[in-house]
């Protein structure tokens, strides 16, 4: 048997009648479920109070990771920016808001995050008392990492 052109296999059946009875099955991965919440750190935007960038890491990177839901919880009409590295936390925290730092996201927000990779969020301007909540969708169970 070879694939056509469209990547289709033809095959005939001779023995319908062996598959009239036959049961459908479907697997269904497991999953590990993780809730945790996060606190920004005050004051994020004031180099002088939050020169780690570690502080500001929500998700670390993480194979087993599916998704996670992720809100952003805080006072009105602030905001919070989220980064893929370390460096563009930086400078968010040093200029108070980088047009290509990330994506910013206005409190009271609830997003889906479809990766792998770690995520960083910093507060824009002067934003403080932020809680970024997630729910970590893993494949499988074991350790659970942050």
């Amino acid at each position: 048997m070879s694939a056509t052109q469209d990547g289709v296999v033809r095959v005939h059946v001779e023995n319908i009648s062996d598959f009239k009875n036959a049961e459908w099955t479907q697997e269904a991965e497991p999953t590990h479920v993780v809730c945790t919440s996060v606190d920004l750190p005050a004051n994020a935007s004031n180099p002088q109070t939050n020169s780690n960038q570690e502080n500001n890491k929500i998700l670390e990177y993480d194979p087993s990771r599916k998704r996670a839901v992720i809100t952003v919880l805080g006072a009105a009409a602030e905001t919070v920016v989220f980064c893929h590295s370390a460096n563009m936390v930086q400078k968010v925290i040093s200029a108070g808001y980088a047009e290509d730092a990330g994506a910013e996201v206005a409190t009271g927000t609830t997003f889906a995050y479809e990766s792998t990779a770690a995520l960083w969020a910093a507060p824009v301007g002067s934003a403080s008392d932020i809680t970024i909540g997630i729910i970590n969708e893993k494949r499988g169970r074991g350790p659970v990492a942050r």
